[in-house]
């Protein structure tokens, strides 16, 4: 092999490598996390909100710490009697709207969002019991606590809800979540945000960054 081709070929190994380094490293940053950091696993971080009741509940989420990720919703409601713990899941509905804000000072009280936040996506839910257990009362008169994960009821919303789940969330920006209650509820429950954070990523926010999904898992 003449000293031309030899040199070629290094060129050509050199370039490889160096080409493909990134996606070693973020698949490598990727691993670590997902094996090491607790906060990294599905649903690990958990943040609980104020009850919703029947109309228009506006809910602000920003998580200041790292890009968060994995998004689902949850609503428990406590000291139940029975007749009502097993009503709960079942008469609970409505509509849930997922905003982005430009910034945290857009989260402002009132009825209705600021005119410049914008709908990234809509679905109408329900409940699915996650647990059902008896917590106090008396004899005789048993009170229980119900977690329900809130869930979409069309195929459509299911679809938005995955894609609001994939979204990372970077550190310090601002959404909403606006919970259009059709229906009463028990005063004593509350909204829970569940979330994780997102594995560290050197390609976070390059086009190359769905280019790593193969190696280390969707960029989530």
């Amino acid at each position: 092999m003449s000293p031309l081709i030899r040199f070629l070929v290094g060129l050509a190994v050199f370039a490889g490598i160096l080409a493909a380094s990134p996606f070693a490293i973020e698949r490598a940053l990727r691993a670590y996390d997902r094996n090491y950091d607790p906060y990294v696993r599905p649903g690990s971080v958990s943040a609980d909100g104020s009850a919703l009741v029947k109309g228009i509940n506006r809910r602000l989420f920003r998580e200041v710490r790292f890009d968060a990720t994995g998004v689902s919703l949850r609503m428990d409601a406590f000291a139940l009697s029975r007749y009502d713990a097993e009503r709960f899941p079942n008469s609970v509905t409505g509509t849930v709207r997922f905003l982005r804000l430009q910034s945290p000072a857009d989260a402002k009280p009132g009825p209705a969002p600021v005119e410049s936040a914008t709908v990234m996506a809509e679905w109408p839910f329900g409940l699915k019991q996650r647990e059902n257990r008896q917590n106090g009362g008396e004899p005789g008169a048993p009170l229980f606590d119900v977690e329900c994960d809130i869930v979409p009821l069309t195929a459509k919303g299911e679809s938005d809800a995955a894609a609001v789940s994939s979204l990372i969330m970077q550190t310090g920006t601002a959404w909403e979540f606006d919970f259009d209650m059709a229906t009463e509820t028990p005063p004593s429950n509350r909204v829970v945000f569940c979330y994780s954070k997102a594995p560290r990523s050197i390609l976070r926010g390059t086009f190359l960054e769905r280019k790593t999904e193969p190696l280390g898992g969707a960029a989530k």
